[in-house]
């Protein structure tokens, strides 16, 4: 999502949006480099359920975590 206006504005929205998202992924906002957060949807059909979803991020020493979550 690109916002555009006020750099101030943009910044505080940009946080807000980072909070948010964060919050409802159940990840700490203040270790999570803010924009590196996804939710990517996986099939196996060896595993039970097939679907399940993946959420990645970022640490603030650069090092990349993923947890998987059961759809």
């Amino acid at each position: 999502m690109t916002m555009t206006g006020a750099p101030e504005a943009v910044a505080a929205a940009e946080r807000w949006q980072h909070r948010n998202i964060c919050h409802i992924l159940g990840l700490d906002p203040d270790t999570t480099v803010p924009g590196s957060v996804r939710r990517e949807e996986r099939w196996d059909p060896t595993r039970r359920p097939a679907r399940s979803i993946w959420l990645t991020w970022t640490d603030p020493d650069g090092v990349r975590w993923e947890r998987w979550r059961r759809h």
